[in-house]
């Protein structure tokens, strides 16, 4: 699934690459708490992306169950938990070397990550 894809167009040779971009910062809500992140991250990890997973702050026993699981799987380099407050969120976001944020949740909350995000010049 992950492999080139060639296409047609007035070029001599034209295809579609499925490469990783960097760091990713992926928030998640509290329903849910282990699948929702699953299914953002899991397709990030295949890629080639590393993880930075911010739960809701009162799911934080399954978002550490869940960075157990990754380290038993030999991805805690490319998985890592970060408890973070909504304030410290924008810190996050804005670093260089962030390159996208993935997000599930209310629209009011996706809104306003939208904008920061936006200003930042990420991925969102």
């Amino acid at each position: 699934m992950l492999k080139s894809q060639m296409v047609k167009t007035e070029a001599k040779k034209s295809y579609i690459s499925l490469e990783p971009i960097g760091p990713l910062l992926i928030i998640s809500p509290w329903n849910f708490p282990i699948w929702l992140p699953m299914k953002s991250c899991i397709s990030q990890l295949c890629l080639g992306n590393t993880i930075l997973f911010k739960p809701a702050p009162n799911v934080s026993l399954c978002a550490d169950a869940l960075q157990e699981s990754m380290a038993w799987a030999g991805l805690e380099k490319e998985f890592q938990l970060l408890h973070l407050d909504p304030e410290d969120t924008e810190k996050v976001i804005s670093h260089d070397k962030i390159r996208g944020v993935g997000f599930t949740g209310s629209t009011n909350a996706g809104r306003h990550i939208g904008e920061i995000a936006a200003r930042h010049l990420k991925k969102f």
